[in-house]
């Protein structure tokens, strides 16, 4: 050894890596004693972060008392995001029960035959009918034989419903969890920024900002938008008669949370409406959820996401639908909220001066 290197230095270059090493272990057992709760904890911290405007009005007509303003805003909560949903699930389960056991035994199907008015379509009228009854009995023949994948579809269905029970389970405890995020917002908020001025310093502070931003005009956005095309679309099949409207609306709020518009719900409405020989009752329907779903879509949501965050709709559009298919219902605010980031500290970077490598030139 050098002489005239310290007697501590490697000493001390030991320490440090022991440090590091006690504190990885003690993050990746922290990490692993939440990672249960992972799930509950982000719908937590989502619920918290979207109604926190409601959370700080509240707070001030309560006299700056965090307790019972996060009391009264979690009860807002459970009334307005908790109570629907178990309300409707509860509605929904006779349905799903009856729908299961339909599915299971294709043996007691019987099709539709085919309406009469197809039989009076002059020329093919009678081709047409043919035709239909044709692939009527095909189809019962092929769910009925031998390999059929009905049972396998009922259990899939059975397993979806078992799943979205738990969903609920956990929407419930996440807003019972929201109420100390939002006693102790305060102190999380201040604590949350200091971090993020520590590691990215204003730019880590503005990122900070956005991601409160996406998440709560995401949910405002993605959520609230769909409760109103499902009630509007509710509206309008109730016009019209059809029955079933509560599991449609649900079905039809499901539907446009993950991305994919109502399209199915009221061209299926308006196919049942015009064999059920009500052409005009079908016609208004199909217009109806037509307008419905492209008005709310295409003019409402993007204005409102947009208007909060100034994200491009396309990169809220991709992170819902990848969150979606990575992570579940979850993701749909995880993905925009990740991908907003990501995009934010994309444009940070080309927008920053480039350092000329060759100053002569």
């Amino acid at each position: 050894m050098d002489g005239s290197t310290p007697p501590h230095a490697g000493r001390g270059l030991f320490e440090r890596g022991l440090a590091l090493a006690l504190v990885a272990a003690l993050l990746a057992t922290a990490f692993a004693i939440l990672a249960p709760f992972g799930t509950i904890l982000l719908w937590s911290l989502f619920m918290s972060v979207t109604i926190w405007p409601l959370h700080r009005w509240i707070l001030l007509r309560t006299g700056g008392h965090p307790p019972l303003a996060a009391t009264l805003s979690v009860s807002v909560l459970l009334v307005v995001v908790v109570a629907p949903v178990v309300l409707a699930t509860a509605a929904l389960l006779p349905s799903i029960r009856s729908i299961v056991g339909v599915i299971s035994q294709p043996e007691t199907w019987t099709l539709p035959a085919p309406p009469e008015w197809m039989r009076q379509v002059p020329f093919v009228g009678r081709l047409l009918q043919g035709t239909w009854q044709e692939i009527v009995d095909a189809l019962l023949a092929q769910l009925a034989g031998p390999g059929n994948q009905t049972s396998r579809v009922a259990q899939w269905g059975v397993m979806q419903a078992v799943g979205t029970g738990w969903t609920i389970v956990q929407v419930v405890l996440a807003a019972i969890l929201a109420w100390p995020m939002l006693a102790g917002g305060a102190r999380g908020g201040a604590m949350a920024e200091s971090i993020a001025r520590r590691v990215g310093g204003l730019h880590g502070v503005h990122l900070l900002d956005l991601a409160g931003l996406t998440i709560r005009y995401v949910s405002v956005g993605i959520i609230g938008t769909a409760a109103v095309l499902a009630l509007v679309e509710g509206i309008g099949l109730w016009l019209v008669g059809v029955p079933l409207v509560a599991v449609l609306m649900v079905a039809s709020f499901v539907m446009d949370v993950m991305q994919i518009g109502i399209h199915i719900v009221y061209i299926g409405a308006g196919a049942w409406l015009f064999y059920a020989g009500r052409p005009g009752a079908a016609i208004f329907t199909l217009v109806w959820g037509f307008i419905a779903n492209n008005v709310i879509d295409s003019v409402a949501r993007p204005y409102v996401i947009s208007r909060g965050t100034g994200l491009p709709m396309s990169v809220i559009f991709l992170g819902a639908m990848g969150g979606l298919i990575a992570w579940g219902f979850i993701g749909v605010f995880v993905g925009p909220t990740l991908l907003g980031l990501a995009w934010t500290l994309l444009r940070v970077w080309l927008a920053s001066p480039v350092p000329d490598a060759d100053p002569g030139r």
